[in-house]
């Protein structure tokens, strides 16, 4: 085999083990600082000694959280007023559930039906709420927050990654038709795999 390809395949191997594991309960890190370690380890096999030294660095500031160490580049900045914006992770969901959202439309769906059919078939997306009890009226509020977002802020990400993911939508529906049952399947498949 071609060697040049050895650091790919190390680390797609070690990327596999560190998040293919049964997580252990007090190691919810383990699999980041593992998954952290190989990429440092691939980037020093290409010669990326600058990147690989700093992705060590993330991992060993996450390792030393779970000993009660708070490095500089994990600890939280300081704000200078109000409550801090809901995670990263979470506004990554809710993104994702706009993006089905939209293939349910595609599906022939009118925004109310599709809000309400993701609400009755999938009630465990309450969780992504921070505010409010109204399923179908917080992800219309959520989509509004994201396409009012302006740049350099922190929703902007999000809200990128909204239209990066839904013109890969109307990308793969220009190269393979998609009918309605289709659409409806691919909604389906986001919507199953958002863990709030």
């Amino acid at each position: 085999m071609n060697d040049k390809l050895d650091p790919v395949i190390d680390l797609v191997s070690e990327l596999s083990q560190a998040f293919n594991a049964s997580p252990k309960p007090g190691s919810e890190r383990q699999p980041f600082i593992d998954a952290l370690i190989a990429v440092a380890r691939f980037a020093g096999g290409v010669g990326l000694r600058e990147a690989q030294w700093e992705f060590f660095v993330l991992a060993w500031a996450l390792q030393d959280l779970d000993v009660g160490r708070v490095a500089l580049v994990v600890r939280p900045t300081k704000r200078k007023g109000g409550s801090p914006p809901d995670s990263s992770v979470t506004w990554i969901m809710r993104a994702r559930v706009l993006v089905a959202l939209d293939a349910l439309q595609r599906s022939g769906m009118t925004q109310e039906k599709a809000r309400s059919y993701i609400t009755s078939n999938y009630p465990k997306l309450r969780r992504l709420m921070s505010r409010g009890r109204d399923l179908p009226g917080t992800i219309k509020r959520w989509r509004r927050e994201l396409e009012e977002a302006k740049q350099g802020t922190f929703l902007a990400i999000f809200a990128q990654h909204m239209i990066d993911m839904e013109e890969e939508l109307k990308n793969r529906s220009s190269s393979r038709p998609m009918n309605s049952d289709r659409w409806r399947q691919f909604a389906e498949n986001i919507l199953a795999r958002i863990q709030p």
